[in-house]
């Protein structure tokens, strides 16, 4: 949590509630102990691209498990975390949660 405290955007942390950090640091440590490849990256590279919630200007929300929880069985035994169905499902997975937040917008505009 130290870590994003001292990194993030003022606004972000004014902006959000305490407990949205708290999940991305729970569900950060959770993955450094359950899959191997993120157990051995080296903690700046952990803390920047895993740790981190967000590396833009994309509005802040607790996604993460979504994902997890869709592709996690078909990764969990890979070597590495890798493969090219594994980066296929991911691609069909954020096509099918951007159409579903698409649906959800245009019914919020009617």
């Amino acid at each position: 949590m130290e870590f994003l405290l001292d990194h993030l955007p003022s606004s972000d942390l004014y902006g959000y509630p305490a407990e949205l950090f708290l999940e991305f640091v729970r569900h950060g440590v959770f993955l450094r102990g359950a899959a191997p490849w993120c157990g051995g990256l080296d903690w700046p590279v952990f803390a920047h691209y895993v740790l981190f919630p967000r590396v833009n200007d994309e509005d802040l929300s607790f996604h993460r498990k979504i994902f997890f929880d869709a592709l996690w069985p078909r990764v969990k035994d890979l070597p590495g975390g890798d493969s090219l169905e594994s980066n296929i499902q991911l691609v069909y997975n954020n096509a099918r949660v951007a159409a579903q937040a698409a649906v959800h917008l245009a019914s919020m505009a009617d």
